[in-house]
């Protein structure tokens, strides 16, 4: 378009063109704009002065006011730009698009070259729902592949966790690295055979009445943990059960908690599972008093520990009185068996005679009505 052209045009049009146009044409337009805005701002000026009757003529209205109505292409193009949002679509510059979706293969990329540049980097972040920058460390790089995009894990330095996309605007990845504290975990062995200390029953009772104190009481078990990718909250599952007996696992040498948590379903409400934790493990909240029901089952299991390290065992001899003894008892259960099947064979015999007895008696009274009949004389015909 020429200069010409923008003068003779609406200022509506001219603005909505002005997006679309080229540098050259831009110019063009922005002049022509220029210029009526002076015009606009020397006619509001003139008409808030006092006003002097003269017989001069009047001033001539400038050629831009004078709209001229568009060609056809023109409106054409105007309607085909308010329908594409103000851009016209025969223009061939640069557009606002957006990036196209990363591929998994290029999501995978990117996040294992993260994981190699910026974990265990020191970084500041801003947590959500804050406007404050806090200290931290990159923990770790997280695929979410749901949204496609890859996450940074970061642990702050006052304990929380959250996580923020890896370009975001809201984390500051700094050149300083740190290393962080392995965790080692609770009754780990040493592989070697020559190191494994013998684990005695002295040894695992005394293990035991550390820990026995916690039977009957409650717990809270850590299932799992999820991050919110979008605020960054953690949030923690847990499963309440009641420790009801301690299990000493002597391959590993270690103790086990049973724990009882609770499953009711229709038609029976008492119903539970069975579960067993590392009585060291992490994740473990146990209750620090007991309730009714605790303390009845840790006073319970206490009663049975004692009586089982004060039974004595059998020698050879006395093994021997006892297996005659449950004999004896076998032979006379056997033969009062034997009596009692007597009885019941006698019983059979009677039982069978007695029925025979009474189906001769139905046979024999229903033969009997059927003789008298035919033994009646005939009636005479009456006259």
């Amino acid at each position: 378009m020429t200069t010409k052209k923008f003068a003779q045009m609406r200022t509506k049009s001219l603005e909505a063109l002005l997006e679309t146009a080229s540098e050259e044409d831009k110019v063009a337009i922005e002049a022509v704009l220029a210029e009526r805005e002076k015009a606009e701002k020397a006619k509001a000026a003139a008409a808030e002065a006092p006003v002097e009757t003269s017989a001069e003529a009047p001033a001539e209205t400038p050629a831009f006011e004078e709209e001229t109505p568009l060609t056809p292409e023109e409106e054409a193009a105007l309607k085909a730009a308010e329908e594409n949002c103000g851009v016209n679509p025969m223009y061939m510059g640069r557009t606002a698009e957006r990036k196209p979706k990363a591929s998994d293969e290029e999501r995978h990329a990117l996040a294992e070259k993260l994981k190699a540049e910026v974990v265990d980097h020191r970084c500041q972040a801003v947590p959500f729902n804050t406007a404050e920058w806090v200290d931290g460390y990159i923990a770790g790089v997280i695929e979410e592949k749901r949204s496609n995009k890859v996450l940074l894990a970061i642990k702050t330095d006052d304990g929380r966790r959250i996580v923020k996309v890896h370009d975001s605007n809201l984390v500051r990845i700094l050149d300083e690295t740190i290393e962080p504290e392995k965790k080692t975990r609770a009754g780990r062995k040493p592989k070697d055979a020559s190191e494994k200390v013998e684990w005695t029953p002295e040894a695992i009772a005394d293990e035991v009445n550390e820990v026995i104190g916690n039977v009957g009481k409650t717990v809270e078990i850590e299932k799992y943990r999820t991050t919110d990718p979008e605020t960054g909250e953690e949030k923690v599952e847990v499963t309440v059960g009641r420790i009801v007996a301690i299990i000493p696992d002597k391959r590993a040498q270690r103790l086990l908690y049973r724990i009882s948590v609770p499953t009711p379903v229709e038609g029976n409400p008492l119903a539970a599972k069975i579960m067993h934790k590392v009585a060291k493990a992490e994740g473990l909240k146990i209750a620090e008093t007991f309730d009714a029901e605790g303390e009845e089952l840790n006073k319970k299991y206490c009663e049975r520990r004692e009586a089982a390290a004060t039974r004595t065992l059998l020698t050879p001899q006395d093994r021997v009185l006892r297996c005659e003894e449950n004999l004896k008892k076998a032979e006379e259960k056997l033969q009062k068996a034997q009596e009692e099947l007597e009885a019941k064979k006698k019983q059979l015999e009677e039982a069978k005679k007695e029925l025979d007895e009474y189906l001769a008696a139905q046979q024999g009274a229903s033969e009997a009505p059927a003789k008298a009949p035919a033994e009646a004389p005939a009636e005479e015909p009456l006259a």
